[in-house]
């Protein structure tokens, strides 16, 4: 492989993996959208909990469901995908 082009080819994986994020967001509830709206604004799962009425065991099973859904396993991966979304859709 030409060297020239790897970082080049490593951007474009990156990219589209990303898109395939930011897609799967399309299928998410208003409650989910909800969620990680408030993620993004930086809140924590206690005051996400305290907002949505819910328990903060209840919370975490939802947010668990979530990242299953969009693939992912840490809470800045989901506010990332979050932030790019609502760009498209804002």
């Amino acid at each position: 492989m030409d060297p020239q082009l790897t970082p080049q080819i490593i951007a474009w994986v990156r990219e589209q993996g990303r898109g395939v994020h930011v897609r799967r967001l399309y299928d998410c509830s208003a409650e989910e959208i909800r969620v990680l709206a408030l993620m993004s604004a930086g809140k924590t799962n206690k005051q996400i909990a305290q907002q949505l009425k819910i328990s903060l065991g209840s919370l975490s099973t939802r947010l668990r469901a979530l990242y299953k859904r969009l693939d992912i396993s840490r809470r800045a991966e989901a506010t990332r995908y979050f932030v790019e979304w609502r760009k498209e859709n804002h």
